[in-house]
Parts: C-alpha cells; sequence; structure tokens
C-alpha cells in the first residue's frame, strides 16, 4: 500500500497500523460492580481510589496516567484488594485491569494472583497471573483467569506484586459469571 506524502511523493507504508475489535466479554454478568473492597496499601494521594469505589465502579481509565479512573502505588511491596460480593457466587472469570507507561515509570504488576474465600479470612488461590509481553508502548492490560469451573466465594482478594520499585496503576477489577 501506498499513500502521498508532503509534495505529492508517493510514499510507501512501512509499518500500517491494526485495530481489532476485542470480543464481547465471555461472561456478561460483572458480580464486583458497584461492591465494597478494602486494600491493604492505600492508594498515593496524587493518584488516589477517590471515594474508595474506582476498583469496582464500571469506569475504565484512558491511557492516560492523569485519568482520575485510575489509582497509583509507588512500591516493591506486595500489597492486596478484597472485594466483598455479599454473598456467595459462583464465579468463570477474575480480571483486573492495569497501566503501563514507562517513561514515567509506571509499570505492569510482576504478577497478580487471585483467592476466594467465604468468611474473608480464609482463602483459597484461584490462580496467578504473571505480567504479559506487550513491548514498551503506554496501554492498559488486563490480568486475566477465565473458564473457572466450581469457584465460588463471597470474597475474592487481588495479591498484587510490582515489577520493580515504581508505580502500579489499576482502574478494574471485575468477578465475572
Amino acid at each position: 500500500a501506498a499513500a502521498c506524502g508532503a509534495g505529492g511523493k508517493r510514499t510507501e507504508w512501512r509499518d500500517p497500523a491494526r485495530a481489532t475489535t476485542p470480543p464481547a466479554d465471555k461472561y456478561k454478568i460483572d458480580l464486583a460492580l458497584g461492591k465494597p473492597y478494602t486494600a491493604t496499601m492505600a492508594a498515593d494521594p496524587n493518584y488516589p481510589d477517590t471515594g474508595g469505589v474506582e476498583l469496582t465502579d464500571g469506569i475504565f481509565g484512558t491511557i492516560d496516567y492523569t485519568d482520575p479512573a485510575w489509582q497509583g502505588r509507588n512500591t516493591d511491596q506486595t500489597y492486596s484488594f478484597t472485594i466483598d460480593l455479599a454473598a456467595a457466587q459462583n464465579i468463570k472469570e477474575l480480571r483486573s485491569r492495569w497501566l503501563q507507561y514507562r517513561s514515567v515509570g509506571i509499570f505492569l504488576p510482576k504478577r497478580v494472583t487471585y483467592s476466594i474465600s467465604n468468611d474473608g479470612v480464609n482463602f483459597t488461590v484461584v490462580g496467578t497471573v504473571r505480567k504479559p509481553a506487550v513491548g514498551h508502548e503506554n496501554l492498559p492490560a488486563w490480568y486475566t483467569i477465565t473458564d473457572l469451573t466450581n469457584v465460588s466465594g463471597r470474597y475474592v482478594k487481588l495479591e498484587t506484586t510490582p515489577s520493580t520499585n515504581a508505580w502500579t496503576f489499576v482502574d478494574e477489577a471485575e468477578a465475572r459469571q
């Protein structure tokens, strides 16, 4: 393919952009939507968890890290979120959305481990998602465990291990059925 550049010169496209439409969610019901949660580490005041609802409010951040949908933590310590689904639920998919913006020190987590519990104290690990290979682009990335069978619980825990002593930004966590 080719295009006309400045001065009417024909320019060959060397690296065409590709756009894809993500598939519709396989599991339509987000059990975590609007549900309360706790965090073992508070978000940084410069990138806060406004009102303590950003993780489950259903509002997705743009690629701009200053978008208020993102909450950020600058640490190398593991931290977690625990979402209370209000009752035991059958869960088919667990996922959370993270941001990479390397030029300002925001990196995807090294891993996110998902666990469930019926009492909020004794958790069973469902699975771990490791950092995807996404290159150096500024982008959001989902950490997803899907097609779960025989997984039920009232509480969902996301244990986050940062890649390095840097920022991690998250905007949503979902438990789907």
